[in-house]
This record gives structure tokens, C-alpha cells and sequence, in this order.
């Protein structure tokens, strides 16, 4: 007779062993699929069981896009209408997958959105790289609200060491990162330690442990592409111009007749016999657009360079208030300097032509290969610009006005090149122009910060700075000249609640009245990060309107594999209910800096902006 505490512990002993030998299957069953995580053969059926192989449907798909029946089509129709001609179509078919994730990934209509999704899940098996790459990088990643199939699908091909970057960033988009990681979470037991090691990294990833996922490189993202020969430089070109076409954003805020400008390029990529003159081609497509954020980079190879003037006598303008290029700074030791060129003399002619009807042809030169998302942007450069020189040494004449109406001539060697020249009109001691942020107190205890860039470290830095203003009376946030960067919308405005119940938080605040300075120059983050305290009705502006770029980028790699484009996709709102781009952020109080003031050290606009607070 057994006894019954030995009894107890052998039913113990057996459940143990049934939990243990369960625990064995479920790990067993894990460790299988973890280990065949990609099956090429199993992965290629797949996608030919859902993209037929019919020329007939391929030729129905070439018809109706190059007919642009798109938008005149219903939606899951036009899916189908993919779905069939994918595979025999003579259009790129990464274009085509492109155009799904961007056209109804987050469509208003649910059975639209759960076709799109299913249509691109299908194409991340695809044999062909880029065409996997497209999928996630245009559709998948960038679902709004990611179904189980969508984050399975997703966790494979990220430990399999596919678009990585970008699937990171999706997850993180979407807030989904724990449901993320259970998809993620078997392939840490796979007997293949580059499968385990990378889920282990994306699980510190997400749980803020590690960066490590940078070194990840997406196999067709940052990686170099291989030339494809077997494209001409025609079907290239014109491939880029029906993807930017369907998928640029601002033709009609921006009035852009897309048509008119294929009826003039089009024809000439037939000409093209070079590279060289490909790739300048490309350019010039891509400034048509008219933006700030888009252009062309290196791929197969390099970008060729737009021929451009390097060369100047040692000094640099701004436009004034009477729209008069003014000079703003001289380089010490420059052939300005010791011509006798002084601050706040007025350009008035270079070699005898009228200085505006000069800057209005560099802003033509200027415009051919440079996209400009407003006049003002390009006028800011080209007034800077203007008086530049294809040739070192050059001699220019050039007849100045001082503030008092006296006139001068100058005969000045084009001596200087390309160099860092000061984004501030007046230099302000204690301020470092190229700083990313820096400030001080001003006179009548007003505090002075300027943020010429956003960039990691923002929060930092403006902690520390309105820590050492405490007691300002009055604050002024500089952002002219901000040539962008990126925030994070949640962290960086901290400083500056007013509204917020109950902050408990750590972080330095000025509740103050704030005066923000801002210039055609300030762009991108710069206007994005403005634009918060516009919305809240935080501050008063004072200045020229902003640039007017901001926007959602993608990456597109031509056909032929020679150069990659980057271009806007969405346009960028900030913290406003409209789009900042071309319009931008525009000042309560308009103004532009006088000559007179220059002449004197005088910053017009922060003069204008201290009157302000002073009076508060």
C-alpha cells in the first residue's frame, strides 16, 4: 500500500512532467517556425497564388494607368484591376506597389483599406527585393492602425533582417509596439543566432534598451543599388515622372500644370546620351515641383553637380525694407573690406545692369535645378547669391548707396568661395550664429534664446537656457535662419505650458509673455516647431514670413537604378488645422530690416520685438 503523501507526490511529480513535456511541445513548435523563417520556394508560391500570371490583364493594367483612369475608377476595382495585371505589366511594378500604399493603405473605407493591406502583405513575398521593400516602406509600415496579419507579417521580415528601419518606425507610429512583440517573441528560441539575436535586439529596442537597429541596414534603403543596364535612360525618366505625378501632393495649392511640364521634358529624355545628362535631366524634373524637400541623390552613382557660381569679393546682402539688396556682412581681410564696403550700403548696379534685374535672373538660374517652395525662400538666397562668379578673380563693379544717399563705386575680385556666412542680419554679443541653440539677457531683463537648428538635445537646451533666465521679464524665441531638423511634439513645448493642470514636471517654465522672431529662412522643423506656439496663441511674430516647406518624405529609386529622389508625400499641417507649405507661418507684426539699422549694429526686427515686451 502506497503511501498517501507519496501518492501526492507522485500525481505531483506526473503533472509536473505533463506541464513540462506540454512546455516542450509549445517551445518545440515555436523553435520550428522560428527556424524556417523565410521559405523562398514556399514564399514565391505564394505570390503567384495571388498575382496571376495573364499578359491579357497585364495589358488591360498598362491601359488604364496610362490613361490615368485611376481616380475615375472605384477603388477596390482598381485593386482588382492590379491584382490581375501585376505580374505582365510593362510598368514598374515597385511603382505600382508604391501607389497602393500610398493611395488606400489608410483609406477612408474599411473593405478599401483591408483589400490594400491584403494586396501588400501579398507583395512582401515577392522574388524581387525592391518590390518587397515598396511594400512595407510605402503601405505596410505606414498603416494607421496595423491588423495581427499586417504586425505577423511585419515581425518576420524585420528579423529576417528586412526594412527594418522603417518597420521600427511604423510600429512605433502606430503605437503598437507590445502587440508587435508577440509576434516577435517566438523567434527568440530559433536555433539560427542572427534570427535570435535580432528579435532579441527588437525587444530592447522597444522597451528603450538599445539603438543597435541603426546598423541594421534595410537590403534596397541605405544600401548602394546595382545599375540595372537593361533600362534605358526614357523609360527611367518617364517612370519618375508618372510616380511623382500620382503621388505628389501640392500640384493644385501650388498650381502646378504636371501635364504641361511632361509635354515639355518628356520628348527630351529621347536625347539624353549620357549619365551626366541624365541625372542633370532628373534634376530639373524634380525642381518643377517646386519644393524645398525635394531632390535627387546618389544611387548607382553619384549625382553629377549643377554648375553654379562659387566665387565673391568677400561680402553678402539682405533685402532690405525698401527691397534693396542691403549688405549685411563683410568678410574681415575680404577685398570688400578693403575696397571700403561698409554695412548698410545698398547695391545698386553690377556692371552697370540694375542690381533687382541681376537678382531676378539669378532667381531664373537658380529656379532651373532648384526646387523652392516659395518665392521668398528663393529670394532669400538670391539675394545672398547674386553677386557670386563663375570665374575666381573676376573683377565686378558695383555701385553702392549708403543710408546717408551718398553713392559709391567699387571694382572687387571675385576672390572668395563657398563658407559659412551668418544667418542673423546683426551680430548679437554672446550669441554664436552657428550654434544649434544658444542665448542671454538682453537689456530690461528680456531673455533671448535662439534656435537656429532642431535637433536631439532641444529639450536640453532650452532647460538649461531658461534656467539661467529666470526673472526675464519678457522672452524672445529667435527662428530665423532655423534650417529644420526634428522634434518630438510631446517633449519640446514643455517649457512654455500655460494651459496644462496640474504639470507636475521638472523642467524649467516660462509662463510669460514670449515674442518669436522669424524670416523667409526658417523651414522645415523650424517651422513645424513654430507653429505650436501659433496654435496655442502663445506668442506674438514678428518678422517676414517662413519658407513655407514642410512635409512627409519618401524615397523613390529610378528605374535604372542610377539615382534615388527624395519627395514630399503629405503635406506637413504641424500644430495648425492647414498646410505649412508655400503659405507658411506668417508674422502678427510685418517687419524687414532697414539699412539705416544695419549701419548702426541695429537688429530691426528684435528692436521691434523688446518695444513689444518692454511695454507689457
Amino acid at each position: 500500500m502506497i503511501n498517501r503523501g507519496l501518492g501526492d507526490a507522485i500525481i505531483m511529480l506526473r503533472v509536473k512532467t505533463a506541464i513540462f513535456t506540454a512546455t516542450v511541445l509549445l517551445l518545440t513548435a515555436a523553435i520550428s517556425l522560428a527556424a524556417e523563417v523565410r521559405d523562398p520556394n514556399e514564399e514565391i508560391r505564394i505570390f503567384e497564388s495571388y498575382f496571376p500570371d495573364s499578359n491579357e490583364a497585364g495589358q488591360e493594367l498598362d491601359e488604364w494607368w496610362k490613361n490615368r483612369q485611376t481616380e475615375q475608377t472605384p477603388p477596390i476595382t482598381a485593386l482588382e484591376i492590379l491584382r490581375k495585371g501585376l505580374r505582365r505589366t510593362t510598368i514598374d511594378p515597385t511603382m505600382l506597389i508604391g501607389w497602393v500604399g500610398a493611395a488606400y493603405a489608410n483609406h477612408e473605407e474599411a473593405a478599401v483599406r483591408d483589400k490594400a493591406a491584403e494586396m501588400l502583405i501579398a507583395a512582401t513575398y515577392s522574388p524581387q527585393g525592391y518590390a518587397r521593400h515598396f511594400a512595407v516602406y510605402y503601405g505596410l509600415a505606414g498603416i494607421q492602425q496595423k491588423s495581427a496579419e499586417v504586425l505577423e507579417r511585419l515581425a518576420k521580415l524585420a528579423v529576417s533582417n528586412e526594412s527594418v528601419n522603417r518597420i521600427v518606425w511604423g510600429v512605433k507610429y502606430t503605437t503598437q509596439e507590445s502587440e508587435f512583440l508577440l509576434y516577435v517573441e517566438p523567434y527568440l528560441w530559433s536555433p539560427d543566432a542572427k534570427i535570435a539575436e535580432r528579435a532579441k535586439e527588437l525587444k530592447k529596442l522597444f522597451e528603450k534598451e538599445t539603438e543597435h537597429w541603426e546598423e541594421w541596414q534595410p537590403p534596397s534603403g541605405q544600401s548602394k543599388p546595382a545599375r540595372r543596364d537593361d533600362v534605358d535612360y526614357e523609360t527611367a525618366f518617364s517612370e519618375l515622372y508618372e510616380t511623382l505625378g500620382l503621388s505628389y501632393p501640392c500640384f493644385d495649392l501650388k498650381g502646378i500644370d504636371w501635364d504641361a511640364v511632361g509635354r515639355d521634358m518628356l520628348p527630351r529624355a529621347k536625347e539624353v546620351e549620357t549619365d551626366e545628362e541624365f541625372g542633370l535631366l532628373c534634376i530639373e524634373l524634380v525642381a518643377k515641383l517646386e519644393d524645398s524637400h525635394a531632390y535627387v541623390l546618389a544611387g548607382a552613382i553619384e549625382v553629377p553637380e549643377v554648375p553654379t557660381p562659387q566665387w565673391d569679393a568677400g561680402f553678402s546682402c539682405l533685402e532690405d525694407d525698401r527691397d534693396r539688396a542691403a549688405v549685411y556682412y563683410i568678410d574681415p581681410g575680404g577685398p570688400a573690406e578693403k575696397a571700403g564696403v561698409k554695412i548698410g550700403m545698398a547695391v545698386l548696379k553690377v556692371d552697370d545692369a540694375n542690381a533687382g534685374d541681376v537678382i531676378h535672373k539669378t532667381m531664373a538660374k537658380m529656379r532651373k535645378y532648384g526646387g523652392f517652395s516659395s518665392e521668398r525662400y528663393l529670394r532669400y538666397f538670391a539675394f545672398r547669391g547674386f553677386m557670386r562668379q563663375m570665374e575666381k578673380g573676376r573683377e565686378v563693379k558695383f555701385e553702392m548707396i549708403d543710408p546717408k544717399g551718398n553713392t559709391q563705386t567699387f571694382n572687387l575680385a571675385a576672390e572668395l568661395g563657398q563658407r559659412y556666412v551668418p544667418h542673423l542680419p546683426v551680430p548679437i554679443e554672446g550669441i554664436r550664429d552657428s550654434a544649434n541653440v544658444s542665448y542671454k539677457m538682453l537689456d530690461d531683463e528680456i531673455g533671448y534664446i535662439y534656435v537656429r537648428r532642431i535637433r536631439n538635445g532641444l529639450e536640453a537646451s532650452l532647460d538649461k537656457a531658461l534656467s539661467e533666465l529666470q526673472g526675464a521679464r519678457g522672452l524672445i524665441l529667435d527662428v530665423r535662419g532655423n534650417s529644420g531638423g526634428g522634434f518630438n511634439g510631446q517633449t519640446s513645448h514643455v517649457n512654455f505650458y500655460t494651459d496644462t493642470p496640474g504639470y507636475q514636471g521638472t523642467r524649467p517654465q516660462y509662463t510669460g509673455p514670449i515674442a518669436i522672431l522669424i524670416g523667409s529662412r526658417c523651414i522645415s522643423a523650424g517651422e513645424g516647431w513654430t507653429s505650436w506656439f501659433v496654435a496655442k496663441k502663445r506668442a506674438r511674430l514678428f518678422g517676414e514670413a517662413t519658407a513655407g516647406a514642410s512635409a512627409k518624405k519618401e524615397i523613390y529609386l529610378l528605374k535604372n537604378s542610377l539615382f534615388k529622389v527624395q519627395y514630399p508625400v503629405r503635406p506637413y499641417n504641424g500644430f495648425l488645422d492647414r498646410p505649412i507649405e508655400r503659405r507658411g507661418l506668417e508674422p502678427d507684426v510685418p517687419v524687414k530690416q532697414t539699412a539705416e539699422d544695419l549701419a548702426n549694429g541695429r537688429d530691426t526686427v528684435l528692436e521691434a520685438a523688446s518695444a513689444y515686451l518692454g511695454s507689457r
